[in-house]
């Protein structure tokens, strides 16, 4: 983990993440960031490399496309192109059949730079639209929120929108369920 510049990262978490979730998810942002010093570091090119040959590691790698992991076996690659500014008043629209709830997100999106700059992407820009129907008071608070807030916000929705559709739930019955997994599990 020193490899990978970890500040006070105990090894023994690793192999106690390892063995009680029977599997990791490993999350690479920014691959082409190190990629030069993966062929330099002998070390971090064998970690790579038994990361990405065990079974029950999943590995999710972001980069630019001149950066590619060679270890990678079989690997899916997508290309993320980003929405145009008519792209997105035009999901936008749709989403909220031409409403006045576009008006409304459609406006917050054209005023906040940072919130802008993330509706260019279609997940984040379906989250704002998810999140504006959801909790129609709290997009007051995006405005006051740095760009790493509304990523966790994001990531929260999105977390959310998944347990929900992969339960096959509704709204309401959502409501009560969330409330007791977030009880239970000692969140807010």
């Amino acid at each position: 983990m020193n490899e990978l510049h970890i500040p006070q990262w105990n090894s023994n978490d690793t192999k106690c993440i390892i063995h009680s979730m029977n599997g990791l998810l490993l999350l690479l942002d920014g691959f082409d960031e190190i990629a030069n010093e993966i062929q330099t570091n002998n070390n971090l090119q064998s970690w790579l490399q038994h990361c990405t040959t065990n079974e029950y590691y999943s590995i999710i790698m972001t980069s630019r496309p001149n950066a590619m992991c060679q270890y990678l076996n079989n690997p899916r690659l997508l290309n993320v192109i980003g929405f145009q500014s008519q792209d997105i008043e035009n999901y936008v629209n749709a989403y909220f059949k031409h409403n006045n709830e576009s008006n409304i997100l459609v406006k917050k999106l054209n005023n906040n730079r940072s919130l802008k700059l993330l509706s260019h992407t279609p997940l984040y820009l379906r989250l704002f639209c998810y999140l504006l129907r959801q909790d129609k008071s709290n997009n007051e608070k995006w405005d006051e929120m740095n760009l790493s807030k509304l990523y966790e916000t994001l990531l929260k929705s999105y977390m959310k929108w998944n347990w929900m559709k992969s339960n096959g739930l509704n709204n309401k019955s959502l409501k009560w369920k969330w409330i007791i997994y977030h009880k239970l599990h000692g969140k807010d």
